[in-house]
Order: structure tokens, then sequence, then C-alpha cells
């Protein structure tokens, strides 16, 4: 008997496969917060740090006033948290302001972000839980790390800068709930530079796995950036995903659990070409969950056949990647686009205009994979040991 969340994986499975993403099914992540993400699990400590090849995350927990003390909070973890930097980080990009709208209340935040409340014990439990978690993210500390060359680069940010406590005065208070954030400038720019699109409706149908969320958001940045086959040593996916493992079996319970979300973000990523070989995870040229194309900014009125802006910058949108294996691009460029006068005058948001079907998703398939999986890895395969 399938479980809940079986069900939901299953019919965004068949949505995605047969649609690409609408106007409200497009999100957007920060570049490295797709490679390195939260912690899935409560930490020991006010810190957490993961390290993926050339990128590092350091999360600091931070305190919060509550009118009459500072109250220290916990790192944030598992997958509400990615769910509300997913809703903050798209409500920045679509709209190009600090200020970003979380519902008028915890019931209607929970909904944006796919979370039906039912009533009941169950329902206060979750309410309590988005209150500690959005707190907890409200006032943590990211610091992003990353080298390129001989050069090294720290940087500092508090992705918040200013937000009202969701809490009571006391026990038997109920808790008011602020309807508005505020972002820092800097974290702003940095989502406007380097953020990555993704599909909504993947993120919730894996949001009881944070370990299938972390799964499908790397491969969403990465597949597209590849140039030919690539491995990833089982050891290079321990040291990106495993932090929170430990004891003598934590690399082969990881290998596991990898292998069971993995599955899942496949489900929901259907032109991923990713295959579990003798050593770790062997990585092809795909297309990203959201084309470069179906992503067009109407903020500023833009002239009959302009391109579309490319949020993300997909590598191949100037330079298309090869399928090594066959010699076919996987992707071309893409004609101009004509954009119409309701899409003109529909300022400040970033709209769906490639409707292609199924067909054309699993455009990257080519005959000649069925062929390699037969022969190995094919006439080159690089082994990755740094990414992104």
């Amino acid at each position: 008997m399938l479980t809940c969340a079986e069900r939901r994986i299953i019919a965004a499975a068949e949505a995605i496969a047969l649609d690409a993403p609408a106007d409200d099914d497009l999100t957007f992540l920060d570049g490295l917060l797709c490679t390195v993400g939260l912690p899935r699990s409560r930490v020991d400590g006010d810190c957490f740090e993961r390290t993926s090849g050339r990128g590092s995350l350091r999360v600091e927990a931070g305190r919060v006033w509550t009118g009459t003390s500072w109250k220290q909070q916990i790192v944030p973890y598992g997958p509400l948290p990615r769910l509300m930097l997913a809703w903050i980080c798209t409500q920045a990009v679509r709209h190009r302001q600090p200020e970003i709208w979380i519902g008028d209340s915890a019931a209607g935040f929970l909904r944006l972000l796919g979370k039906t409340p039912n009533g009941g014990q169950k329902t206060r439990g979750a309410y309590a839980a988005l209150r500690r978690q959005a707190s907890a993210l409200a006032v943590c500390r990211l610091q992003f790390g990353w080298s390129h060359g001989r050069s090294v680069t720290t940087s500092n940010l508090q992705p918040v800068t200013r937000f009202d406590a969701w809490i009571g005065n006391d026990e038997g208070q109920r808790a008011l709930w602020a309807p508005t954030l505020v972002l820092s400038d800097e974290f702003l720019r940095r989502l406007l530079d380097h953020a990555t699109p993704l599909d909504l409706r993947a993120l919730k149908a894996l949001s009881s796995s944070a370990l299938a969320m972390d799964c499908y958001t790397w491969l969403s940045s990465r597949l597209h950036r590849l140039r030919g086959p690539t491995l990833v040593p089982w050891s290079a996916l321990h040291k990106q995903f495993g932090t929170e493992c430990s004891g003598a079996h934590a690399r082969k319970n990881l290998k596991k659990e990898l292998r069971r979300a993995l599955t899942r973000a496949l489900a929901v990523y259907p032109a991923a070409q990713v295959d579990t070989v003798c050593g770790g995870l062997r990585l092809l040229p795909s297309r990203p969950p959201v084309s470069h194309r179906t992503l067009i900014s109407v903020e500023n009125p833009l002239s009959h056949g302009s391109y579309p802006r490319d949020i993300s910058t997909p590598s191949f949108a100037t330079s298309p990647p090869r399928n090594t294996d066959s010699g076919r691009d996987i992707s071309t460029p893409q004609k101009p686009i004509a954009v119409t006068d309701r899409e003109r005058a529909d300022s400040g948001r970033v709209v769906a205009v490639d409707k292609h079907r199924a067909h054309d998703r699993f455009a990257c398939e080519t005959p000649a994979r069925s062929q390699q999986q037969k022969t190995g890895y094919g006439p080159r395969l690089e082994v990755s040991d740094e990414y992104p």
C-alpha cells in the first residue's frame, strides 16, 4: 500500500511529465544552497557546516528578542525551512523587493508552502514547528565559502534584517503572526545574480524528505552544466550529504538512504540522466527541470523578438553542451520569443511562455544512452570530486 508521500510523488511525476511548469510552478533558490543545504536533522550546538567540492556553507543560530530577554534559537533544519527558503527566494526574484510577504497567518503560510492544516493536535504541532523554524531561519547567519583558482572567498550574510517575532507573551496566549519580513540588500543582490530556477511541484512532492529535496536541487543545478559523463564517487557524496551521519556504518547507511532519496528525486525530474554504478553515481548532461526558454522577466517593457532573461544563466545558453557518447547536442540556442502585450503589461512577474509537452522535455534522452549502458562508461568519463 502506498504512503501519502509516495502518492504525492506519483501525482507530481505525472503532472511534470505532461506539462512544463506554469507561472505558479516556478520557484527559485540560491545556487550554492542547491548544492550545500541546511541540516536535515536537529543539530547539537549553535552552528552547522557542510562542504561540497569548492563550496562550503556555515549556518550559525541566532537569538530573538522576546521583549524581556534574548532567546537562543535552534539551527533551522529539515524540509520546512527548505520550503520557506524557496518561497522567500522566489518572492525576492519575482518582485525584486526586500520586503517579503509570508501570508496573513501561520495557516496561510502553511498553505503557501503546500501544507494544508486540517485542525486538531497535529495541526497545532505544525503551527508550533512553523513558528520555531521560521524564527530560527529569520535570525540565523549564513557564511558562504568557495575557491576559484588561487582565490578563496568568504561571504557573510544575514539573510533577514528585520521581522516581528512569532511568539506570545506567555504559554497560554496565541502567538501573533507578522505577515512580512525584510531581506538584507546583500542577500537580495545575491539572489538576483545566482538564483537557480526549480519546479515547485517537485519540491512540494518531496517535502517529506529533506534528503530527497537536496538531491533534487543538487541535480537541478548540476546536470545542465556538465560537458560529458561524470562519475561522482561515493566518498564525495558522503562528504556532501553525510555530515549528519556518524558511527561505524555511516557510509553504508548513507548509501542506502541516498539511493532511496534519488529514486524519489528522479521521479519528479524525468529529464535527469543519472545511473548508480560501481564506485558512485554517473551523471550525464541533462536538461534542467525549468528550461531557460520558460523564464522571462516582464518587470520592464521588452521589445518583440527579445531573448528571455535567463535568471540562472545555464551554461548551454551561450555554449551548448554535448553528449559525448552520441555527439548530439542535448540543447540548442533558442530562437527569440515574441512577448505579447499581456505579458509586457504584467509588470513585476516571471511568467512561463514555453508550453512544450512531454516529448520536448525528454529531448535529451538520446538513443545512444541504451547502447552506452551496455558498453560501460562510453568514450570519456570524467571523475568529479569538485562540484558545483
